[in-house]
């Protein structure tokens, strides 16, 4: 958590049989390394690490052969911490949205509010929220013409998993566990 790692599955159609290379094309932050799923050869995992937070940052694939059809492929995601609305901004209704799910169990539903993603909803994610408001993506609305759903939000640690549409299909962010 602490050194911004992330896994981006890019989830294709059918299956892939190469990809050349995915290369972070804006954006603060470093791929680590990629590969073809061994268990799903629909999936591509980018892992990256040193992601900085409120930004957004496009991933390339180049070279795909397989999946989709197209030689190269993209995404762009913005990361956010304590963004529990989607909308760009972390402000009192990301603080109210965290605390209405307090004590909950973490579902499909409510997973954004488990931004310290230990798996239950509760005062450290409230707290989380509340230090990290006032927060935001510069430029979020100006710069995107995407609906808000692309938006991912960080978690503070351990691996959550959280949920974004992609040009492609699904692709699913998962905070790696921090090592440090």
């Amino acid at each position: 958590g602490a050194n911004g790692s992330y896994t981006i599955v890019f989830t294709f159609a059918i299956p892939l049989t190469s990809v050349g290379s995915a290369q972070i094309m804006s954006g603060i932050g470093i791929v680590s390394s990629s590969m073809i799923d061994s268990s799903d050869a629909r999936r591509y995992i980018v892992n990256l690490t040193n992601v900085t937070n409120a930004q957004f940052v496009t991933v390339n694939l180049a070279n795909v052969s397989g999946g989709s059809g197209l030689p190269n492929v993209s995404t762009t995601i913005g990361f956010l911490a304590g963004d529990t609305t989607g909308n760009g901004v972390v402000n009192s209704s990301d603080i109210a949205q965290t605390q209405s799910q307090s004590g909950q169990s973490v579902t499909v539903a409510n997973f954004r509010e488990d931004v310290t993603a230990n798996g239950s909803i509760n005062s450290s994610d409230i707290a989380f929220v509340q230090a990290h408001s006032g927060t935001a993506i510069p430029n979020f609305f100006a710069a995107r013409n995407e609906p808000l759903s692309r938006v991912a939000v960080p978690d503070a640690g351990a691996s959550g998993t959280l949920f974004a549409l992609s040009m492609i299909g699904l692709l699913l962010i998962r905070r790696k566990l921090a090592t440090t």
